[in-house]
């Protein structure tokens, strides 16, 4: 098409229909004097991204990839899984990478474990059950006045079960899964409830402080049978094994038998070789796997040993699934085989001095081919089931860190403190759409950053933008700080650097007369960037030492700031720039300290406003690299060939989508809309857009829609 120039008191229109895609030209009212209008880039960016799908972008991209996976495990939508009756959370698929895929903050600490179907996950908080549902929504809490929930809940035929009380007695309680309202309760004077309820053959099984197993019928909590353990010896874990009920004690692994309406249920056996059984039991088939002292053991159903392996660790807990189980000691995860008892392979991944050591009562859960466990320094470690090697590891801030953790809905569900973190995919799950309808509603949703990564593992995002209607929807859900108490921190060590670069986009909302650090890195707070109490840029690179500049932050504006640094010799050179401009150079003796964990805001030196675009690099880039991620503005992907560590977009949730996949995670951080428009638009010579109409799913109303997406492209300058 010939490009037309016209100035600001034009208005120019064109619609094109060709092949069911209506292409619409036009002019933004923009502060300058002239445009060339065009068609082509952005029908040629629009006709890319409708014709590349999400999968095939799956070698290349990890959030396409976790979405494909996601799809592989289960074909059901979040809303379709809420909604059936029988929805099975049971996708064997857990996460491929560390994305945070939504945060859920309780009332008060989480103080159970999770279990999840019917569409939700449910556990208690104190004297309150949640249901929340796996887009990290509340579907229905049930409080039980002062009584506290003691046991993670179990589930059954549409039915929530958990034990609620004092430290001495209390009632078993079953809710309807699907709206939790109360079906029965049953008064049970078992002392504290020693082990989590199980549900097998219409009836519930849980034991007691009081030294006795306890049966209930599920429909109605009657009591079926109560019946005492060996030497009054209290039941720390129950499983089913075989048919049977397998309970085990301090010292003892009894086997009771599970005769469903049996008034007594029977002792087969009891083995009373054991000392010291120090985790829960896992069953597989016929196979029944615990850890005593610093001994895996392996037996049969029939009280045969088939196999244990001694280690220099105590053993904190096991996790069965096929033909393997795993072991998590205190400093180690070890595979043993559930046919022979044979160690298949043991893997210390990083020493305990990083790691730290088992969580008592840390149990690691197995989806698909990945076994994951959780560590007292807050890392959370995935491996591979076959191999026992590393696949992805990450840090969790937040503590204290509850052992317990579940795999649902192709996710990974940890809690930590009065927190419910989601490890998994992006919300979408239809691996075989275009990337431009699985942006825009991603976008919708409020998962920004999983649509900007989408769109530039499917073409660079440095002239282009999405738009819905007549309005840019990229980068409306960016993080906003409210000063003190508001901060995201991230996960992870990075590697010792020789060089670097920290890009980000600030928008300060006020001002505090103090010091303010958008950004820096701890425990040393090094690598900081702010503002000091003049209203000036500041920043440190690395060295512990504050470069102030002579240029001042505006509030109720978007800045961007780049630090770059590198050393030579025994000097290190750093360099700052301001909105694409270099307004500081100098150098400093010290060596640049390594990164230990970004932070955003600081809880000493509070930051009020937005942040957008984190970029960390492992080259200094030069003025004209600045420049470009400039030009780009807050959706700008990362420079490519430069050594990009981290990205993080901030816009909808604080992933890095980068090499090192350091999660982050907000505490008192909301993303807002900022009503942005990219300042590549603002500035561009040639402006043009092209538009479709997609159907997209709001996840919060369950309501689809139809809405025009277009692609807007500029250039020039």
């Amino acid at each position: 098409m010939k490009a037309i120039a016209f100035t600001l008191d034009a208005i120019f229109a064109l619609v094109i229909a060709s092949a069911a895609i209506s292409i619409l030209l036009y002019f933004q009212y923009m502060p300058q004097g002239s445009y060339v209008i065009g068609s082509g880039d952005a029908e040629g960016l629009l006709s890319l991204l409708l014709t590349t799908n999400v999968s095939a972008l799956s070698p290349s991209s990890t959030v396409a990839a976790a979405m494909a996976n996601q799809q592989s495990g289960s074909l059901e939508g979040w809303d379709d899984l809420r909604s059936q009756a029988q929805g099975q959370a049971s996708s064997p698929y857990g996460p491929l990478s560390p994305f945070v895929s939504n945060i859920f903050v309780a009332n008060s600490a989480i103080t159970t474990g999770m279990v999840a179907d019917y569409g939700d996950i449910y556990f208690g908080a104190s004297n309150v059950l949640y249901a929340v549902n796996a887009s990290g929504r509340v579907s229905w809490t049930n409080s039980s006045s002062s009584a506290v929930i003691r046991t993670t809940p179990a589930l059954y035929s549409g039915t929530v079960f958990y034990w609620a009380g004092s430290s001495s007695s209390g009632n078993v309680v079953a809710l309807s899964a699907n709206n939790g309202t109360l079906e029965w309760k049953t008064a049970l004077s078992l002392g504290l409830p020693s082990t989590a309820p199980i549900v097998a053959s219409g009836e519930l099984i849980l034991a007691g402080t009081n030294g006795d197993v306890y049966i209930l019928y599920a429909n109605n909590g009657t009591v079926a049978s109560s019946n005492a353990l060996p030497g009054s010896e209290t039941a720390h874990s129950v499983a089913l094994a075989g048919g049977s009920i397998a309970v085990m004690t301090q010292n003892n692994l009894n086997l009771l038998t599970n005769l469903p309406g049996d008034s007594q249920q029977g002792l087969l056996w009891a083995s009373n070789a054991l000392i010291g059984t120090t985790t829960g039991i896992a069953a597989s088939g016929n196979v029944i796997a615990f850890g005593n002292g610093d001994t895996a053991s392996v037996y049969y159903i029939n009280s045969t040993r088939l196999g244990f392996l001694t280690t220099s660790y105590q053993m904190a807990g096991v996790a069965a699934s096929g033909n393997i189980l795993a072991f998590q000691s205190a400093s180690a995860v070890t595979g043993l085989s559930s046919l022979t008892g044979a160690e298949l392979w043991s893997s210390l991944p990083f020493s305990s001095s990083i790691y730290g050591t088992a969580l008592t009562g840390s149990a690691p859960v197995i989806a698909q081919s990945t076994v994951y466990s959780l560590w007292s320094s807050g890392y959370l470690v995935a491996q591979n089931l076959s191999t026992g090697a590393t696949e992805w590891f990450t840090q969790i801030p937040y503590s204290p860190i509850d052992p317990n953790m579940t795999v649902a809905y192709g996710r990974l569900y940890v809690a930590a403190g009065n927190t419910l973190l989601a490890y998994g995919s992006c919300n979408y799950d239809d691996a075989s759409s275009p990337v431009l309808q699985a942006a825009a509603s991603l976008y919708l949703n409020g998962e920004g950053s999983c649509a900007d990564s989408l769109l530039y593992s499917a073409a660079p995002i440095s002239n282009y933008t999405l738009a819905k209607g007549s309005n840019t929807i990229s980068g409306l859900s960016l993080a906003s700080f409210g000063g003190a108490g508001s901060y995201i921190i991230s996960g992870g060590n990075y590697t010792t650097l020789t060089s670097f670069s920290i890009s980000l986009w600030v928008y300060p909302t006020a001002r505090t007369g103090s010091q303010e650090d958008a950004l820096d890195s701890i425990p040393s707070h090094d690598w900081m960037i702010g503002i000091n109490p003049s209203n000036y840029l500041i920043m440190d690179p690395g060295s512990g030492t504050t470069a102030t500049t002579s240029n001042t932050i505006p509030l109720d504006k978007w800045s961007f700031i780049t630090m770059t640094a590198y050393v030579s010799g025994s000097s290190t050179y750093y360099t700052a720039y301001l909105d694409g401009s270099k307004v500081l150079a100098g150098s400093v003796a010290q060596p640049i300290a390594n990164i230990k964990r970004l932070m955003f805001s600081n809880v000493t030196y509070p930051y009020n406003g937005m942040l957008a675009d984190v970029q960390l690099y492992s080259s200094a880039l030069d003025g004209e690299q600045v420049g470009a991620l400039y030009s780009e503005g807050l959706q700008g992907g990362p420079l490519a060939n430069a050594g990009l560590l981290s990205w993080y977009p901030l816009d909808g949730d604080a992933n890095d989508y980068g090499s090192q996949s350091n999660a982050a995670y907000g505490v008192n951080v909301a993303y807002v809309n900022a009503n942005y428009v990219p300042s590549g638009l603002l500035n561009a010579y040639e402006v043009s857009k092209a538009s479709t109409v997609l159907p997209l799913q709001s996840y919060t109303t369950g309501v689809p829609g139809l809405y025009d997406i277009g692609v807007e492209a500029w250039g020039g300058s």
